[in-house]
Formats: C-alpha cells, sequence, structure tokens
C-alpha cells in the first residue's frame, strides 16, 4: 500500500492528478491548503535531560528492569523492539545488534 504524499511536491511527483490541481489552483488563485490541507505541526524533538536520566536510572525498581531501561537509553531502540529481541539477533563479540524487518 502506497503511503500518502507528505509534502505538495511528493504529491506533484508522485500523482498526475496533482499536477492539474497544482496548476488549477495557481491559476484561479486558490490556496494548496484548501487542497492537500493544512501542513503538520513541527514536533518538537523531546530528549532527557541529564538529571532526568539519572533520576530514572536510580529508581526504584527491579534490576532487569533498570537494565531495560539502560539498554533502552543506550540504543535508542522502541520498548517493543527491545521487548521482543531475539538473544539470535544480538552478536556481542560484533557490537551488533540485528533488528529484522517487521
Amino acid at each position: 500500500m502506497a503511503s500518502e504524499p507528505s509534502t505538495v511536491h511528493d504529491a506533484y511527483r508522485s500523482h498526475p492528478e496533482a499536477r492539474g490541481a497544482v496548476r488549477l489552483a495557481a491559476d484561479a488563485k486558490v490556496q494548496l491548503e484548501v487542497i492537500i490541507g493544512k501542513r503538520p505541526q513541527v514536533r518538537k524533538r523531546l530528549m532527557l535531560t541529564d538529571e532526568e536520566i539519572h533520576v530514572l536510572t536510580n529508581a526504584a525498581m527491579s534490576e532487569e528492569n533498570r537494565l531495560s531501561v539502560c539498554i533502552l537509553l543506550a540504543t535508542g531502540v522502541r520498548a517493543s523492539e527491545s521487548f521482543t529481541a531475539q538473544r539470535a539477533d544480538v552478536f556481542l563479540d560484533a557490537a551488533r545488534w540485528h533488528m529484522p524487518a517487521s
């Protein structure tokens, strides 16, 4: 299933009918927002501060959970990727973790 175009440029390139709509919009002084909708807000990247990381890694929890949190923080993987990881995909000697296609 093809993904929706994320920009006017993507729509213009991937959909011949969009080319006509863009030309019509320019001729009729129609705003593209009316045709393709409002642009999504830019999401601010959230990052933990050093203090928040310290609190998180020293919180009262089981050792297993604390290590899981440390792995998530160190690798940047999603929690679901970490929890579904298979030992066969982790190569400690090569410091490599293979993430199979989902």
